[in-house]
């Protein structure tokens, strides 16, 4: 085992693994972009409003990856 590094993001009762699968998270990217483009066509939202939305979906999704960089860096002294 590896002792340079904490414990991974996937342990259980880790409240910033919203979605703790990096697939799940790849999928859920696919369907808000497909959702999006859906409601777009529909004139639910405008062509303004786009990247706004995205940006939303974007900001919602990060912290995922953000915690596992998080994740796989040493820490200090540990390097």
């Amino acid at each position: 085992m590896n002792d340079h590094r904490k414990a991974g993001p996937a342990e259980v009762g880790n409240p910033a693994r919203l979605i703790a699968s990096p697939a799940a998270r790849l999928w859920l990217y696919g369907v808000v972009g497909a959702g999006l483009a859906v409601l777009l066509i529909y004139g639910v939202i405008t062509e303004d409003q786009l990247p706004r939305w995205l940006d939303l979906a974007a900001a919602i999704l990060a912290p995922g990856a953000l915690t596992v960089a998080a994740a796989n860096v040493p820490a200090r002294g540990n390097a």
